[in-house]
């Protein structure tokens, strides 16, 4: 029986349950479109939005982070892949994230100089 892949949503919804036992700031990006319903239309973007923007984005230990979830098969888009590249270009971080376990090993490969990023020590 093949397994069915589990939604994007879901991940990064997991996600964000795992980072909130980490000792940082952390939020949710709605970088979605906003409907009109009277011009039964989605607004244009301001000249300020900037197209892109991952999914979860963050400040640890004084770094910012960008994350851009995707499931197992999921691309990034072009916009995507140079928001992500912009945020490293800055001095930032950024990754794919595609599981809880790509966000914790990440941060460990990051952080793991002796000091534990989570909040309550659990290992």
């Amino acid at each position: 029986m093949k397994r069915k892949a589990q939604p994007e949503k879901q991940i990064e919804n997991a996600i964000l349950d795992y980072l909130l036992m980490v000792d940082g700031m952390f939020f949710k990006i709605q970088n979605v479109g906003v409907y009109d319903p009277i011009k039964k239309t989605f607004r244009k973007p301001s000249r300020h939005h900037k197209a892109g923007v991952s999914d979860i984005l963050g400040v640890l230990r004084g770094r910012f982070i960008a994350i851009e979830v995707k499931t197992a098969t999921g691309r990034l888009s072009k916009s995507q892949a140079k928001f992500l590249d912009e945020v490293k270009a800055n001095g930032g971080l950024a990754l794919v994230a595609r599981s809880v376990q790509d966000v914790d090993d990440y941060l460990r490969s990051i952080f793991s100089k002796g000091t534990s990023t989570r909040k309550t020590h659990i290992d």
